[in-house]
């Protein structure tokens, strides 16, 4: 495998459009999206 150099703000606006996309579908739906974090261990 050959190493790559991934173009983080690229990547980052990609992802934002599709998280965009998604959340905009799920409040079309009635659903109020949020966010949660888990803590493993100590």
């Amino acid at each position: 495998m050959t190493a790559r150099i991934i173009d983080g703000k690229a990547l980052s606006k990609q992802l934002r459009e599709g998280f965009k996309t998604r959340v905009s579908q799920l409040v079309s739906q009635g659903v109020q999206p949020g966010l949660a974090v888990i803590l493993v261990g100590d």
